[in-house]
């Protein structure tokens, strides 16, 4: 199933309202659902009240912060404000973008008032601790900032998103899988599968003792392209190896897209991925990757739903099998030795 996510931008009201409205722009051309003060900028209690609403269904807040504080409540908090303390209090991933050089914007879109600027230096400290802000010196420069920094946070941070109706994965199919495989596994018991004679592999597909290429994206310091495309050539035993403790957990593929990355990055050695200080892969490749460890017959995909507070997130995460096991032990246990080597 595509998912699609959607992300609130914040920020004070007229004085960003170009930048604001370019980020708005990109972020539909990327594929995101945008939603934000454009339509229903805060002036009041109840206009707040229902653009929490709006932030409790998006899954991932950026707040854009440039020389003003913006309009104030009762307690003289300004809206943008109660608005980023309201998405940390509903654990929602912050992204925040911060002007670089403040002493260059424009006359009539700084603060003038010693309390707001007070005020607005606070909080940027507040949007400074516990994570890391992103800085911005014209439109172009935030609107491209704001891309990358929203995926990778879900790559980092993988949040529920929304598919279409005809898409949705309906819960009593889930139970229905489940059942299946339980089946399954009794079937394949009572046959003899779980038995520790010889595993064999289709001889007309790569095996694990063969190398395929993954399309990675990396991470280099000291670049100017924070990720760069790259292809590496693993070995695919060696691969199911080192993932076969975090497949034991049954992770969404959301997080294995991470997983991968870690996992070619350590072995693939000449193709750049030493020098990566972060590798992850694409769905695409996670999926094709599912597939083919799928007609190995080391895993099989499971449908999985995850609840908290309230919501409820359907996902497809991988189990190992009972072969994927036995291949597992065979390939990482301890060898015995020659008599002459003891």
């Amino acid at each position: 199933m595509e998912k699609v996510y959607q992300v609130f931008v914040s920020s004070t009201f007229a004085d960003l309202y170009e930048e604001r409205k370019h980020v708005s722009n990109m972020l539909s051309k990327a594929g995101y659902l945008v939603a934000g003060m454009e339509l229903f900028p805060a002036t009041d209690q109840q206009q707040l009240e229902y653009i929490y609403r709006v932030i409790d269904k998006s899954d991932y807040y950026v707040v854009i912060v440039g020389g003003r504080y913006g309009s104030a409540t009762e307690d003289g908090t300004s809206y943008t404000e109660k608005e980023y303390e309201y998405a940390v209090a509903r654990k929602i991933p912050v992204l925040a973008f911060i002007h670089s050089a403040p002493d260059t914007i424009q006359v009539g879109k700084t603060e003038r008032d010693v309390g707001k600027l007070e005020r607005l230096d606070q909080f940027k400290n507040r949007l400074g601790s516990g994570r890391i802000i992103d800085h911005w010196r014209d439109v172009d420069q935030l609107a491209t900032n704001v891309v990358i920094g929203v995926g990778n946070a879900i790559n980092l941070s993988p949040r529920t998103g929304w598919i279409r109706g005809d898409q949705a994965i309906d819960p009593k199919l889930i139970q229905e899988m489940e059942k299946l495989r339980l089946e399954n596994a009794k079937l394949k018991q009572a046959i003899g599968e779980n038995g520790f004679g010889e595993i064999t592999f289709p001889e007309n597909l790569a095996g694990p003792s063969d190398s395929i290429g993954v399309f990675a994206k990396t991470r280099i310091p000291a670049t100017a392209s924070p990720y760069e495309d790259r292809l590496a050539r693993v070995n695919i035993g060696q691969l199911f190896q080192v993932l076969y403790d975090s497949i034991l957990i049954e992770p969404s593929e959301a997080n294995l897209a991470r997983l991968i990355g870690k996992a070619i990055a350590a072995l693939d050695k000449d193709h750049g991925f030493q020098k990566a200080s972060d590798t992850v892969i694409d769905p695409s490749q996670v999926r094709r990757l599912r597939f083919h460890f799928e007609a190995l017959g080391l895993i099989q995909a499971v449908g999985r739903a995850e609840h908290s507070e309230g919501f409820s997130t359907d996902y497809i995460a991988w189990s190992i099998t009972d072969k994927g096991r036995r291949f597992a032990a065979a390939s990482l246990g301890i060898k015995k030795l020659p008599e002459e080597e003891l």
